[in-house]
């Protein structure tokens, strides 16, 4: 990553856009699986804001993407972003997209989406000392609240359905 360099509202917002996909994603093939009906009714609220906070987010970048200056390394700035994100949410193993295939269990799904949402929450904590203007922290502590509440929600229904 070039030294000195600030993450832009347009930066956070093109990776912010990418997890939130991600995290439709994940719901929406969590939906599939043999759950009970309380898990899957979870899932799809949170694949339904998941949706909704990724055409919210992608039209706030795109209105902003023309003020975003561009910078030599920009590019490899976005690369080395992008590298932390997958690292950060996703560690070492493979994404939780691909580990579902493994899950058996209401409980097995729910952690899996829990930790997902707690490594978001993390990532967009970890950007917070990169976000140059007091607009890019705002939204970043926005996505951190959304994220934090779904890591509850889901955490809640765990507790219902035994596992925790």
């Amino acid at each position: 990553m070039p030294i000195g360099y600030a993450w832009t509202f347009a930066d956070i917002f093109r990776v912010a856009v990418r997890l939130e996909q991600d995290g439709l994603a994940f719901y929406r093939r969590a939906r599939e699986l043999n759950l009970n009906r309380g898990v899957v009714r979870v899932f799809a609220e949170l694949a339904a804001d998941e949706e909704k906070h990724a055409r919210d987010l992608e039209a706030a970048y795109f209105e902003r993407e023309h003020d975003a200056p561009r910078m030599p390394g920009e590019a490899k700035a976005l690369e080395a972003l992008e590298r932390v994100y997958r690292g950060t949410v996703f560690g070492s193993g493979p994404p939780p997209l691909e580990r579902l295939a493994s899950i058996k269990t209401d409980a097995e799904a729910l952690a899996l989406a829990i930790s997902m949402e707690e490594d978001a929450v993390r990532f967009y904590q970890g950007l917070l000392p990169f976000a140059e203007k007091e607009e890019a922290r705002a939204a970043l502590e926005e996505l951190i609240a959304q994220e934090g509440k779904h890591a509850s929600l889901l955490r809640s229904e765990l507790s219902r359905a035994g596992g925790g």
